[in-house]
């Protein structure tokens, strides 16, 4: 075998071992048959699929320093207005970006607590009495100014219902920062597909920034996956990966990941398709080591390296044919 290129990263030995079994000439023409079952499970995923995964998605979940630190104050600002909801998801973000952020786990404790005394009632929308443009626009303006951002909306939208042109640049600015905050603490709580509404409107006003564009994304990648859960482990597997390599610390991705890939193991080895669950086990070691799943990946790559021999068609003897018997000759054509 030649030598690894220089700089290359030697393989783990339990994937060294694995590759070394895939590669035997005995396991890769008995395996045949197996891969055609798993084969066609994957194939199934095709259609489930994450499209058009652009640069910029990838470039807008890399979020700087002084985002996180903007973010940290503003979180502290809801909390001194009381606004502890908001405030809570505020830290929440910041700690599945950097878990050791100084003092965002204590807001968010605070947060939290504050928040359980208050109680959280959903948002009640005032009724607006106005009539015309000028008082819509002032009661719109003091929501705006309260961050009561679905009240606010509401108003916006009303003035563009009665007057579309009626201080048009200034409403629409208004009306895309109120769906976009709002939107964006929705997706970071447990309002995903609310927040995603939101958000798709504030696109159609402008484009969403690099900051918000990304964090859709993500959620978008999970919802899909957590759709598919129990359906199709390829897709959930495909998502929940997407995530982890951009976001390892977002939500509870890790976990699920890792449980996906236990669970499409177990799948493929009911299968029989020992060489694929063998490396789904290894994918999820990776992850997070766990003796039982170690012995079940032992297992697999055991079964991957030494696979029962299909039995072949024993063929059936060839039948004899008995001539027929010459008959006897007969004298002048008479009958014996």
């Amino acid at each position: 075998m030649a030598p690894p290129p220089p700089g290359a990263e030697p393989p783990s030995p339990r994937r060294a071992g694995l590759l070394g079994l895939l590669t035997s000439p005995v396991v890769m023409l008995s395996g045949i048959m197996l891969c055609v079952v798993a084969t066609a499970i994957l194939l199934a995923s095709v259609g489930g699929a994450v499209a058009g995964q652009k640069e910029r998605n990838l470039q807008a979940t890399q979020t700087t320093v002084a985002e996180i630190d903007l973010q940290f104050q503003l979180g502290m600002a809801d909390l001194e207005q009381a606004r502890y909801a908001l405030a809570a998801e505020r830290f929440r973000w910041i700690l599945e970006r950097v878990p050791d952020y100084p003092g965002a786990a204590e807001g968010l404790a605070e947060a939290e607590r504050l928040q359980s005394q208050a109680g959280t009632p959903q948002a009640t929308l005032i009724p607006g009495s106005a009539e015309n443009p000028d008082e819509l626009f002032a009661e719109a303006q003091a929501f705006y100014d309260q961050q009561d951002w679905p009240n606010a909306i509401a108003r916006l939208q009303q003035l563009q219902a009665l007057d579309p042109r009626y201080r048009e640049v200034e409403v629409k600015e208004m009306l895309y920062e109120a769906l976009s905050t709002l939107g964006l603490a929705y997706i970071r709580g447990d309002r995903i597909e609310e927040g995603l509404v939101l958000l798709d409107q504030a696109e159609e006003i402008r484009p969403l920034d690099d900051l918000t564009e990304g964090e859709r994304y993500l959620v978008t990648l999970y919802i899909t996956g957590r759709s598919y859960w129990d359906l199709n482990w390829p897709i959930v597997i495909e998502n929940f990966q997407a995530i982890y390599e951009l976001a390892p610390e977002y939500r509870d991705v890790a976990q699920k990941l890792w449980e996906a890939r236990v669970h499409y193991a177990g799948q493929l080895e009911a299968l029989g398709a020992y060489c694929d669950a063998a490396a789904q086990y290894e994918a999820a070691l990776d992850l997070r080591e766990d003796s039982v799943i170690q012995e079940k990946y032992d297992q697999a790559a055991e079964a991957c390296a030494n696979p029962t021999p299909i039995p072949t068609a024993t063929p059936l003897t060839a039948l004899t044919r008995t001539p027929a018997p010459t008959p006897s000759p007969t004298s002048s054509g008479g009958i014996p």
